[in-house]
């Protein structure tokens, strides 16, 4: 088996976001897999073979990662990959995508008003994951509480959006006068 690839940070998100607002970002190291199949019933098959059944729309915890299905034929493995059955092999995107934490009293009702969807509605809060916009960029969002958000991105983009987040906070909490 091939040795896994060890990623360089793709931004320099570490750390307090801006100093009034209370909110940190921060570049996870977390591998990001897809498991792909050539159909929705064929994906369902193998998920629930592996005891991981898992609807359109839903997001769950498995072992030390979550397991995130926002696609009909394909879901994500963010973490640990589970035992699966044989012949559903999950392959490495981490190359592609960055995953940013963002942590804080504030961190849902801040990213809600730069997202495309509306992440304070019934449905995505019991949800607790979907793909939207946040600013200009296409994310994957999922959060256990509204305190603690994990956005993945595109690898490529990653930098942009922390800045983008940076400038937003700064907006938002404008830093106290100075006299």
């Amino acid at each position: 088996m091939a040795e896994p690839v060890h990623l360089a940070a793709s931004s320099d998100a570490a750390g307090p976001l801006d100093a009034v607002c209370g909110l940190r970002l921060d570049e996870v190291a977390v591998p990001v897999h897809v498991l792909a199949a050539s159909s929705p019933a064929r994906l369902e098959a193998g998920l629930a073979s592996a005891g991981l059944s898992l609807a359109l729309g839903q997001k769950r915890p498995c072992g030390d990662g979550m397991l995130l299905r926002l696609w009909p034929d394909r879901c994500w493995i963010v973490g640990e990959i589970p035992a699966l059955p044989a012949g559903m092999v999950p392959g490495d995107i981490s190359h592609g995508q960055t995953v940013l934490c963002l942590r804080g009293v504030e961190a849902l009702h801040f990213l809600a008003q730069h997202a495309s969807a509306d992440l304070l509605a019934a449905s995505v809060r019991h949800q607790r994951t979907l793909r939207c916009r946040v600013g200009p960029y296409d994310v994957t969002l999922w959060w256990e509480t509204t305190r603690d958000l994990r956005l993945a991105v595109e690898r490529s983009l990653a930098q942009s959006m922390v800045d983008f987040l940076r400038a937003a906070a700064q907006r938002h909490w404008p830093a106290p006068a100075q006299s």
